[in-house]
């Protein structure tokens, strides 16, 4: 998300971008990664971003993401993070968890939501979720979330993957898993992207009352046309490159958010017949969408945009959030890496 204590934090952004990449094994569990993400979505029958973290702090809750009793269509009431965690938690068993009993309305209730994060299974521990969860509890550095929240949320994705391409040893238990890259059209299928915003930058370990950042799944290669096609995959009318930038691509992402996105269409029809803005009464949530990134020449982000200012819904106020935030007081250099945009490619999953 994009909003710090309640207010559009302009620019305040730090982002990163991990991967599945490597040999034959490793390439099969980014498509799996990706393949789970797009299953879900695909089934997707209503959806709603929701913050149920509230319902459930501490060690309870679960992101609340199911199947009613006898079908495949999912329900997906989650935030940004909890649609993540459970995608690469849950992508090498492949299957969404079913309810212990029907949830007919659309979307639930409080109660129910409540409810459900009793009642459905912990998120399965593959050795790279265990790792991304060991780090988050053991590094020191998110001592709030830990003790009030039930899962890993954007900011902690972000500088987990700081962590590791600086070399810190506070990753050391996920650095087998992850190699850093810098190209970021080299993006692909089953790839993690996150970032952090305003103080979460610098003091992640406290509670600032507002989103930590963003998290997505990248569902697609990147699109190198900046304008709207119905020939093959768009990411619509995109940004033009701002002052010093080098090239502006679109990059087609599922995730969970409330904030609308460039719409991402192949060959003129959206890419997915369900997700927010499709599905019933599903306004926001689980769904499909580009995000755009300005780039220098050698592929690194210099900026990144969620829409276009205007546009309905669209909450930025400019066309680009610069990587480097905005105010010296918002953002501080993270700890061993002065870059806040990093990437890298997850390698080595396995149960």
């Amino acid at each position: 998300m994009i909003k710090g204590n309640g207010r559009w934090v302009a620019g305040a952004a730090a982002a990163l971008i991990v991967g599945l990449a490597g040999g034959a094994a490793v390439a099969q569990t980014a498509a799996q990664v990706h393949a789970f993400a797009a299953s879900v979505l695909s089934n997707l029958y209503c959806t709603q971003y929701d913050y149920e973290q509230n319902a459930g702090k501490g060690a309870s809750g679960v992101p609340v993401a199911f199947t009613q009793p006898g079908h495949v269509s999912t329900h997906a009431y989650t935030d940004c993070s909890g649609f993540v965690d459970f995608t690469v938690s849950n992508a090498l068993n492949g299957k969404v968890p079913a309810a212990p009993q029907s949830y007919p309305s659309c979307p639930p209730t409080t109660a129910d939501i409540g409810a459900l994060q009793n009642s459905l299974p912990a998120l399965p521990g593959t050795q790279l979720y265990t790792a991304v969860t060991g780090y988050w509890k053991n590094s020191g550095r998110f001592a709030y979330d830990v003790q009030n929240y039930a899962w890993p949320r954007a900011a902690t994705w972000t500088y987990l993957f700081n962590d590791i391409q600086a070399g810190n040893a506070a990753a050391a238990g996920v650095a087998p898993y992850v190699t850093p890259v810098t190209d970021f059209r080299t993006l692909g299928a089953g790839d993690v992207l996150a970032w952090c915003y305003g103080l979460y930058c610098s003091q992640p370990g406290e509670d600032h009352k507002g989103d930590t950042g963003h998290v997505v799944i990248i569902d697609a290669a990147p699109v190198t046309s900046t304008s709207a096609s119905t020939t093959g995959p768009s990411c619509g009318t995109l940004p033009a490159a701002p002052s010093g930038a080098a090239a502006v691509i679109g990059v087609p992402v599922i995730d969970s958010s409330i904030v609308p996105h460039f719409p991402y269409t192949v060959n003129g029809a959206p890419a997915y017949a369900a997700g927010r803005g499709i599905s019933a009464n599903s306004a926001s949530g689980v769904g499909s969408g580009c995000l755009a990134f300005a780039l220098n020449a050698q592929g690194a982000p210099l900026g990144l945009a969620f829409c276009t200012p205007g546009s309905t819904g669209c909450p930025q106020t400019e066309a680009w959030i610069p990587s480097y935030g905005i105010g010296s007081g918002d953002i501080a250099t993270i700890t061993g890496n002065t870059n806040f945009i990093t990437a890298g490619h997850l390698t080595g999953v396995a149960k």
